[in-house]
């Protein structure tokens, strides 16, 4: 093959002469010069390095030993002061005669709800959302309905009914202490009970009966009622109630009054022995139209009074 030229080609280095010189460890085979190592440094003979070597070791080990004893005495020191604070913080504890029990810290009993976006609530006067009230009064000791009442210019003064309810829907009975939902009640001539819940997108939600069914969705747990057994029947008497509320005689009321009666039968409430959203909502349709509550069986009357003294309407 062809040849290549040296990389480092031989030629003699002038080393200068203000330092002293010092011996090649490096091993040079051409002139024969024996190979030095640095194990056979460490291991020579020479009494000088030896002696060199353990002087080394003992300095050492002792700069290790004293910054060992310097960390045993500064644990020694801090466990002493630990048993000190331990034995005041004993004394304290007999003086003010404390319990030795550790303190434990359990979770607070009921739900925690967190605030919910405000709503509006557009009502004509005639037509009084008494389930509002009857929801804010059910549910006063465990989510509170904070409500505030308003008059548009297209109302000109409020009879004695709705003056009465604003006063009972503004009452602050509730124990829990932070608001669950904000409502602002504007009495208004509209033509249908109407709610807001978000200010930039106006989708309004027509009739009380769809605000109960939203209040029952954001509220307590025991009334929301989408994952139980009575779902259906609950939609079913909820249905019923709008009805009744767009009836404009006694006699197109019968047909659902009965209907409601015989899915009451002899139970307690609609549901059960628990009172339930469908209770609320046909206490307040019946209090709403008078004409419906003269064409009420035995039956219906005794529902009537043991809800009303729940809701309070």
């Amino acid at each position: 093959m062809y040849e290549l030229k040296t990389l480092l080609p031989a030629f003699d280095i002038t080393v200068p002469k203000c330092m002293y010189a010092m011996k090649s460890l490096a091993l040079k085979r051409d002139g024969g010069t024996p190979e030095v190592s640095g194990s056979s440094i460490c291991s020579s003979t020479d009494p000088i390095l030896q002696s060199i070597r353990r002087q080394i070791d003992m300095v050492l080990k002792a700069e290790n030993a004293s910054a060992m004893t310097k960390l045993e005495e500064r644990q020694e020191v801090v466990i002493k002061q630990l048993h000190e604070l331990r034995n005041q913080l004993q004394s304290m504890r007999s003086s003010l005669n404390v319990c030795g029990k550790t303190i434990q810290h359990t979770q607070p009993r009921g739900e925690v709800y967190e605030s919910l976006p405000d709503i509006v609530i557009n009502a004509h006067p005639k037509f009084i959302p008494y389930a509002l009230l009857a929801i804010k009064n059910i549910w006063k000791d465990v989510f509170n309905i904070d409500v505030k009442c308003y008059s548009h210019s297209t109302i000109v003064s409020l009879d004695q009914e709705a003056i009465e309810f604003q006063k009972q829907i503004t009452a602050n009975n509730s124990s829990v202490k932070s608001p669950g939902i904000k409502v602002t009640l504007i009495w208004k001539n509209t033509e249908h009970t109407e709610m807001i819940s978000s200010p930039t997108m106006y989708v309004p939600i027509y009739g009380e009966v769809n605000i109960i069914r939203y209040l029952a969705r954001v509220g307590p747990q025991d009334y929301r009622y989408e994952d139980t057994t009575y779902s259906n029947d609950i939609d079913v008497i909820l249905d019923i109630c709008y009805q009744l509320l767009r009836c404009q005689t006694a006699k197109s009321m019968q047909p659902l009054l009965r209907s409601l009666n015989n899915r009451l039968q002899k139970q307690k409430y609609f549901t059960g022995d628990q009172l339930s959203i469908a209770d609320v909502a046909v206490c307040s349709s019946i209090r709403r139209m008078p004409a419906a509550a003269k064409n009420l069986t035995e039956n219906m009357n005794k529902w009537l009074t043991r809800v009303k003294q729940v809701t309070l309407i």
